[in-house]
């Protein structure tokens, strides 16, 4: 009988979980009935002490007992009974008033699995979301990932795991729920990278994160059972028990090779399908084990970025990709705002970072935004240090830190202040966790970058996410602009000025482009064969290296390569029709050759790739074991006869264009025997000196020159038709780009005339010093490439940094031996190289004349003697006369060097200027010819930089930023020897080798530069001076920043006062002539000189 009128009231359902396995720390968990809000219609109870709650819910939650806090009574078993936590009124009865499950009927904990996934069908709704109109549903990209997995899905055709690339924040995670409802997958394991990731995934697993609310599956359906995998599986029979009471299986990498191997295969055997989350995180060891447990079963990858952190391929078919650009045209991302601070030293960085962000977050909050704000580091101490600088300007939004050192009970503590927003600053280390999804963080202070390109990608995108339930403004990253440790594409992201929303887009969809590229090569070569079941094609990496075949034939035919196949124990092949492909792997075995055993056999394996160009008529074919595949026959074969080895001298031809060739290895044939010889390292150039065309001719080599201006190396083979770029490797789809540009540059209707073998430029073996002048010296080619900072010089037990070095010749001893004077600002060494024969074994030696004993020491290596050093990396030593040389071997550059013309000498009024005094010091001596020279250039550049000192670039340093190009010029400035001008050669010696040598800085970029003059300047900074003499640090950031997208012009100047234009000589002008001559091959640089009248 009821006491009052029946109330329509609203309510918070609890959610109602069950354990239905715990061992360990395992467990399987279904959750019954999902929180959320309900209407209902209260109503008095026959039954003592209760209220009844009348549902729209299926039977047996269509009646629900609430109990009355102030009546005592009992309710049947088997029944659902709510109570308060907490005295209420029924007639104040509201969501925000929690309850709690007294009793619930048993009948429901009883379906299993089967029963589960068995009653989704039919109960599924492709539903989109219409923002306008208000309609809850799927996004379109969501509907798009469903539709291409169903139709991947729907063939029986073994493939390989399927990519869904969706960016964070575009709704990966339900797209994974709504497959698993949809495609009634009876058994999913699901791989995630971390714990966290473990913990959300499962909840969402649980209770089908926000597919009921949007209408795409009822309210009532039967939700998932859910095992959460925190320890090793030990046994078989656990792992039987785990599979038995569970739909969903979620688990890290790490846990499942915790355990017991053949538990973990039975888990898998028991799984029909293999879910893997944040793919990109996980390594390639680790997903190739768990990936070779699901051979012929269904895969799918989710990712927001198909390129692994290890940079491994991540292997898999991209069957669906909704570009960044896409998401951000669609809304889903609100735009980025970049808040750049461009701070250049160290101990300023964080207190500027964080009084930006906090300012920023400030705004946003006074505007009404519920935002947060998350502050990145990248270590514990380091965090904690942040903590100090936060709490000392925002200690009112109650700062917190976030690790793993403080344990998961007292991080979800902290978490819960961020929840409650107790507290609006998060510190933390990296992120708060893989899936961490919390809309409202939309402040980033960025105290150590991302270095990855994919990780920075995923961070980004979770404060760009788009909230339809609270109103939220735009995200916000404030982070250093300045830090000299980014490198390749995120340059383009961190630069002064970009626009992140274009940036972010572009990086993540060139990216994927060529993720993409590769997938069309790697299905094409599943159109016939069976290699693709034996190994992944994606991850083949050949080197960049290949035969070259001239070809006549209409068509090709890749099977006939079975024709000359040699006996292999085993092989595989795939052919691919579209792309004119053929690939072969080949196991081949033999008796050990270390002793006579009968069962132990040495196991290879054998890879050919043969690619046929039609448009070019050309074959190319790469192999690890060239003979053994006996590759002229296969050739001859899969071409049906009609080719021909492209062997001979025109396979040289890929050193046109290379000028000052150095040989790195080499290898030589003995005309009418027998008898091949190779040489490696410095000895190369012995190898050269013994080939002459009577007796022996050249059968290979590589060697490392400039052409148009940039370094370069390239190898080749004459004999053999084949060509290489050593250290280079790629994809198979990289591979066939490679191959057709080494062609195209081999296949010219004449050799040019600077060809390596033509205009032999052969380094020869000096029995004796060289008669000419040395100009310069320069450092060997690793420590030429090598960051500066990442090497020390040290002068007996003193060490300075490689910048801080200077190396130069210092004339000659009176037998004609080579002084170099290698110095810092304390010290200076010189050696003499000694040439002799008869006096030492290899021909030559570092001698020490006076100071210190020089050593080279790399990171935390040992420290090598420089004598020592010098024989893997020499230095090389130019002459006046232009040849140059290393250790005991000498190259004449035989070619044409022309005058200088003396029209062409700039005349400079140096009226005023004590033309004996170079340089302008720290208080810029305004007698000095540098400061003279400074102040005439002064209006023509953006920023001038004092480099002049030991290990210095140039005198000066001068950049200025043009319509389409950057503009770097190099200053070399020597006093007069005499107090009139004059034709000394001496006073043209130094500098002329000065400029010689500066070319090294037109092949390092001008990030390398930077470096190199932000450390000198903090050297001078505590004396209270600066090298910058116009602009500053900022303005030099800046031309750096725009290098990465802007072409650099090199400009090269020799100023010396103590030339008079009118009384240089012939040999002046000669020596000027060659410096000219060697940087304009070199760098494609014009060389200025600036005398006296």
């Amino acid at each position: 009988m009821d006491l009052f009128d029946r109330l329509q009231l609203a309510i918070t359902l609890p959610e109602k979980r069950v354990f239905k396995l715990k061992t360990g720390q395992n467990s399987v968990v279904r959750l019954l009935v999902r929180s959320r809000r309900l209407d209902v219609e209260v109503k008095n109870s026959d039954v003592g002490g209760y209220f009844e709650l009348a549902t729209e819910l299926s039977p047996p939650l269509d009646l629900i007992y609430l109990k009355n806090f102030q009546v005592r009574g009992r309710c049947p078993k088997g029944v659902p009974v709510l109570k308060g936590k907490q005295a209420f009124d029924i007639a104040e009865l509201s969501p925000g008033i929690p309850l709690v499950w007294e009793g619930f009927p048993d009948e429901l904990a009883g379906i299993s699995p089967g029963e589960i996934v068995r009653s989704w069908s039919g109960h599924f709704v492709f539903k989109e979301e219409d923002p306008d109109q208000e309609v809850l549903g799927l996004r379109r990209p969501q509907l798009g990932a469903l539709h291409a997995i169903s139709a991947c899905f729907s063939t029986d055709r073994e493939i390989d795991p399927a990519t869904v690339v969706l960016p964070t924040g575009t709704g990966k995670t339900e797209t994974m729920l709504a497959t698993m409802v949809y495609q009634k997958c009876e058994k999913i394991l699901v791989v995630v990278p971390s714990d966290s990731l473990r913990t959300q995934i499962s909840d969402k697993f649980l209770n089908l994160g926000y597919l009921p609310e949007m209408g795409v599956v009822s309210e009532g359906i039967n939700l998932p059972s859910v095992a959460t995998i925190k320890s090793g599986i030990r046994t078989p029979e656990a792992a039987e028990q785990i599979a038995d009471a569970a739909n969903v299986i979620v688990a890290t990498t790490s846990v499942l090779s915790a355990g017991d191997p053949r538990a973990v295969d039975r888990l898998c055997e028991r799984c029909s399908h293999l879910f893997v989350d944040e793919a990109h995180h996980i390594s390639a060891k680790s997903w190739l084990d768990v990936r070779e447990r699901f051979k012929g079963k269904k895969i799918l990858q989710f990712t927001a970025t198909p390129f692994r952190n290890d940079k491994k391929a991540l292997g898999g078919r991209i069957i669906y990709n909704y570009t960044m650009g896409e998401a951000q045209r669609a809304n889903y991302f609100t735009h980025v705002d970049l808040l750049p601070i461009e701070e250049y030293y160290e101990d300023r960085t964080d207190a500027e970072i964080a009084s930006m962000a906090v300012e920023r977050l400030r705004e946003d909050l006074a505007q009404g935004f519920d935002h947060l704000m998350m502050a990145r580091t990248s270590s514990k101490p380091k965090a904690e240090a942040l903590l100090s600088v936060y709490e000392a300007i925002a200690a009112d939004l109650n700062p917190v830190v976030v690790h793993s050192t403080y344990g998961k009970p007292e991080i979800r503590r902290r978490l819960e202040g961020l929840l409650s927003r107790k507290a609006k600053i998060v510190i933390c280390v990296d992120m708060l966790g893989e899936g961490y999804d919390l809309p409202n963080l939309k402040v980033a202070a960025l105290h150590d970058h991302h270095k990855s390109l994919a990780v920075t990608l995923q961070f980004i995108g979770r404060f760009t996410r788009v909230s339809h339930n609270q109103r939220l403004g735009k995200a916000s990253v404030v982070m250093n602009v300045a830090d000299p440790d980014v490198e390749g594409d995120l340059q383009n992201l961190y630069s002064q000025g970009a626009d992140w929303d274009s940036v972010l887009r572009r990086l993540s969809e060139n990216r994927i482009e060529r993720e993409v590229r590769l997938q069309e090569v790697v299905d094409s070569l599943k159109q016939k064969g069976d290699l693709h079941n034996q190994i992944s094609l994606w991850n083949l990496e050949p080197s960049f290296t290949t035969m070259l075949f001239r070809t006549s034939c209409e068509a090709w035919d890749p099977e006939r390569f079975v024709e000359t196949l040699p006996k292999f124990d085993e092989y595989w092949h795939a052919i691919s029709i579209d792309e004119n492909l053929l690939v072969v792997l080949a196991i081949q075995s033999a008796p050990v050759k270390w002793g006579s055993y009968k069962d132990l056999r040495d196991t290879n394996f054998k890879l050919l790739i043969a690619h046929w160009d039609k448009g070019r008529n050309a074959l190319f074919v790469f192999s690890n074991d060239y003979k053994t595949f006996r590759v002229e026959a296969l050739a001859e074969a899969i071409s049906l006869g009609q080719c021909e080895l492209l062997s001979g001298d025109q396979v040289f031809n890929v050193f046109n264009g290379i000028e000052y060739p150095l040989a790195r290895n080499l290898g030589t044939a003995q005309e009418g025997a027998i008898s091949f010889t190779q040489y490696f390292g410095p000895n190369v150039t012995e190898g050269l000196s013994l080939i002459e065309s009577e007796r022996s001719s050249l059968s290979n080599i590589a060697a490392l020159g400039y052409e148009s201006g940039n370094r370069v190396v390239w190898g080749c083979s004459q004999r053999k038709g084949k060509v290489w770029s050593p250290q280079k490797r790629g994809s198979i789809a990289d591979w066939c780009d490679w191959v057709k540009k080494a062609w195209d540059k081999i296949i010219t209707e004449q050799p040019a005339e600077h060809n390596l073998t033509r205009n032999f430029l052969r380094p020869e073996r000096m029995r004796a010093p060289h008669q000419s002048y040395p100009l310069s010296v320069q450092l060997g080619e690793q420590l030429l490439t090598a960051f500066e900072d990442k090497v020390d010089v040290c002068f007996g037990d003193i060490a300075v940094p490689l910048y801080a070095m200077d190396l130069e010749t210092d004339g000659q001893e009176a037998d004609g031996s080579v002084r170099i004077s290698i110095s810092c600002d304390a010290e200076r060494s010189v050696y003499k190289l000694v040439i002799d024969d008869d006096a030492t074994t290899k021909g030559y030696n570092y001698e020490l004349v006076e100071g210190p004993d020089v050593s080279i020491r790399k990171g935390d290596a040992d420290p090598v003697s420089l004598p020592e050093y010098m024989m893997s990396d020499p230095f090389t030593i130019h002459y006046a006369d232009s040849a140059f040389s290393y250790n005991a071997q000498i190259v004449h550059v035989s070619e044409r060097v022309g005058l200088y013309r003396k029209d062409d000498i700039a005349p400079f009024d140096w009226r005023g200027t004590d033309i004996s005094v170079e340089s302008m010091g720290y208080r810029q001596d305004e007698r000095s010819i540098q400061w003279r020279y400074f102040k005439y250039i002064c209006d023509e550049y953006d920023v001038i930089v004092n480099d002049d000192g030991a290990g210095e670039a140039a005198d000066l340093v001068a950049l200025k930023m043009l319509d389409d190009s950057i503009l770097l010029t190099l200053i070399h400035l020597k006093y007069s020897g005499d107090g009139k001008p004059g034709a000394r050669l001496k006073d043209l010696y130094e500098v002329c080798g000065q400029a010689q040598r500066s070319v090294r800085w037109k092949h390092l970029n001008l990030n390398y530069l930077y470096h190199h003059i932000k450390r000198r300047d903090e050297q001078w900074r505590p004396r209270g001076y600066s090298r910058f003499i116009k602009g500053n640090i900022k303005d030099l950031a800046a031309i750096r920043d725009k290098s990465r997208t802007t072409p650099l012009k090199f400009h090269v100047e020799i100023v010396q006062p103590g030339l008079s234009i009118e009384k240089v000589n012939e040999e002046g002008l000669k020596l000027l002539g060659s410096t000219a001559l060697y940087i304009k091959k070199t760098t494609m640089a014009e060389l200025s000189v600036i005398g006296s009248h």
